[in-house]
């Protein structure tokens, strides 16, 4: 089985927005974090083509991100997971893991340090974090058998701006072979009026031929 940790994108300042009365749940990604993400996003799937399962913690912070995630794998259905919450407990994340299928690769969403825990202590198993995700930063696991402490190895882990630079090498491709495909139209269309025009007048011509002969 293999495991991708992935933190919520960059959120509104908690300070500023505790201004506005809402619960802190409810705080959500700015726009720059969104963006972020979305390039990001598209840096994961080159790494991780496929996903069986994505689950996120239900803050909005956590779900938006997931939502990014989603649009990048063809809209995967999101899940909720409570113990992705801030104080989650790990045996019942390892527990909820247990129960997927061991040739998937599964995908969570969630905070910092409580990621950072999960994963030290599906590695070494121990309690205390070891690991930090930056805001949009991603590592995965792997399992060679059960999923269960000090049972994980770490195939890789990427801070945000890695994963963004993947992203955009991506775009930058795909913008260059949308470009050549538009061009190639045009190419094509350009020949078909130059035939259209050729056409045309070589009809001119045979009519003129044919005048001059009726009038001599």
């Amino acid at each position: 089985m293999r495991l991708l940790l992935i933190r919520h994108a960059i959120a509104e300042e908690r300070e500023d927005f505790a201004q506005t009365g809402q619960p802190d749940d409810k705080r959500p990604l700015t726009k720059r974090g969104k963006r972020r993400m979305r390039q990001a996003a598209i840096g994961l799937r080159s790494l991780v083509p496929e996903l069986s399962t994505l689950a996120s913690s239900a803050l909005v912070r956590a779900l938006e991100t997931a939502g990014i995630v989603s649009a990048a794998y063809q809209d995967l259905e999101v899940q909720i997971l409570d113990a992705l919450a801030p104080g989650g407990t790990l045996t019942e994340l390892a527990a909820w893991l247990r129960a997927r299928r061991a040739d998937s690769t599964t995908a969570l969403v969630g905070h910092e340090p409580d990621l950072g825990q999960l994963a030290t202590w599906l590695t070494t198993g121990e309690p205390d974090s070891r690991m930090t995700f930056k805001k949009g930063g991603a590592c995965l696991l792997e399992f060679a058998g059960v999923v269960d402490a000090g049972k994980a190895t770490v195939v890789w882990s990427h801070a945000p701006r890695e994963l963004r630079r993947r992203g955009a090498k991506l775009e930058k491709k795909d913008r260059m072979e949308q470009g050549l495909v538009r061009k190639g139209k045009k190419k094509g269309k350009n020949r078909k009026l130059k035939a259209k025009r050729a056409v045309k007048a070589a009809r001119a011509a045979a009519a003129s031929l044919a005048e001059a002969g009726v009038d001599s």
